[in-house]
């Protein structure tokens, strides 16, 4: 069944069809809230409080896609998850190894891209919320600037503004762990 199918169904509420539509990207939607937070206690429940929030609005979701409309939901639950333990204080990651892309990288190549992601997820948890989310939002989930435009409620110009800052502060923070990291990533 396709997603536009699955969330008919959910509009008269199949529970099922919301489950399914979820585990299809829940990877994706527990990535999002777990870099946004920092911890993976916040993360968990960001994403229970995320769930609870789509099934009320399921049914004001007039086309799109849920990947787009869930997400927009993860991120601004898990924003508000970190705004409300401020003070903030650096954050911690909890993070696994992103798998690589080769099959069969050699013990150096393992170990040289462990400790890139984990510069980069340090880097990420030193931005402030709102750019961590973002850049989030953008890169890891892929959403359109439209889509994080309405589902922040920023004008696009924010979106533009606030990834550009983002981007930089991010490459900013990289450089300053290693110069040659740019080069590396490519």
């Amino acid at each position: 069944m396709d997603e536009d199918q699955l969330v008919e169904r959910c509009k008269t509420g199949d529970g099922d069809a919301f489950r399914e539509l979820l585990e299809r990207h829940q990877a994706l939607f527990f990535g999002l809230a777990q870099r946004i937070t920092g911890h993976r206690e916040d993360a968990l429940d960001a994403m229970q409080d995320s769930c609870v929030k789509a099934w009320g609005a399921i049914g004001g979701l007039q086309g799109g896609s849920f990947k787009s409309w869930m997400s927009t939901i993860v991120a601004r639950t898990a924003l508000d998850r970190v705004r409300a333990r401020r003070p903030a204080t650096p954050l911690e990651t909890d993070l696994g190894v992103i798998p690589l892309p080769d099959p069969r990288p050699g013990p150096e190549t393992h170990a040289l891209a462990h400790q890139r992601v984990e510069m980069i997820e340090s880097a990420l948890a030193q931005l402030s919320p709102d750019h961590r989310a973002i850049v989030l939002m953008r890169d890891l989930s892929g959403l359109s600037y439209e889509e994080i435009a309405e589902g922040l409620g920023v004008p696009l110009g924010t979106v533009r503004s606030r990834l550009a800052r983002a981007r930089m502060a991010l490459q900013q923070e990289l450089l300053q762990r290693d110069p040659g990291i740019l080069e590396a990533l490519g």
